[in-house]
């Protein structure tokens, strides 16, 4: 399968964002019909994110939050200002820009298993000044 193919019909918003954190489209699209015996983690407690909303300053995913069962492969994030993506936002740091002042700063959180993703959660909010 191309995994620079477009993403087809059928993938989830949860397994299309990880694939592109990831780089691996094609092997998640390959998965996609599969049926697992395991669990996927899910959150029971939201990430947390701490830091001064002020441009220039540095914002840090403090916190993953609570995962069962726990994530053996890492996390994955992604930035958001209000609800909208931010551009190349994919590390567990933030540097404010100008673009975000007047914004809400957040960062959705995504835990990986070998047994796959789990659904994105969104962390608290910092509004940027």
């Amino acid at each position: 399968m191309d995994s620079n193919a477009a993403t087809p019909a059928g993938i989830t918003w949860d397994q299309t964002f990880a694939s592109q954190h990831t780089g691996a489209r094609g092997t998640l699209r390959g998965m996609r019909n599969r049926t697992w015996n395991q669990i996927q983690p899910a959150n029971s407690a939201a990430p947390v994110i701490s830091g001064t909303g002020t441009v220039g300053q540095t914002l840090t995913v403090t916190n993953n939050g609570t995962w069962n069962p726990a994530p053996t492969l890492g996390y994955m994030y992604r930035w958001m200002r209000g609800a909208n993506s931010i551009a190349n936002g994919y590390a567990s740091t933030y540097t404010l820009v100008a673009a975000d002042s007047g914004q809400s700063i957040s960062c959705m959180v995504v835990a990986h298993s070998a047994h796959g993703v789990s659904t994105p959660k969104q962390s608290n909010a910092i509004s940027c000044a």
